[in-house]
């Protein structure tokens, strides 16, 4: 698996990255859950900050085999805007895996087209 964070228009934080890290490891493990091969994924955790504006946005792409999520967030605090981002990406990769599902048990056969 890899894993990146990056600080965009801001100083690099420890408290941050091990904050992020923290929240980050319970969407890893949930990959990890359903992934057999733990090199086949990345995660890529963009923290931008424009100062102008005290402003804050957190970016999250998740790469699989099967498909590729992105989501995002913005907020004036920027520990709100990574906990949304990653209770969004939770969501979207719950979302997106029971649509997998549902299309590997709606196989079309012959036999289904006439019932």
């Amino acid at each position: 698996m890899k894993r990146k964070i990056s600080f965009i228009g801001m100083p690099h934080s420890d408290a941050l990255e091990a904050h992020s890290n923290q929240k980050l490891d319970r969407l890893t493990s949930m990959i990890k859950h359903d992934e057999e091969n733990e090199d086949a994924y990345s995660l890529e955790f963009h923290l931008k900050s424009q100062e102008k504006h005290s402003h804050h946005r957190a970016d999250l792409h998740v790469k699989i085999p099967q498909m590729s999520l992105h989501t995002h967030d913005e907020h004036p605090e920027m520990y709100i805007a990574v906990d949304n981002t990653i209770d969004k990406m939770v969501s979207l990769y719950r979302k997106e895996k029971d649509k997998l599902k549902d299309k590997q048990r709606k196989v079309e056969t012959d036999k289904s087209k006439f019932a």
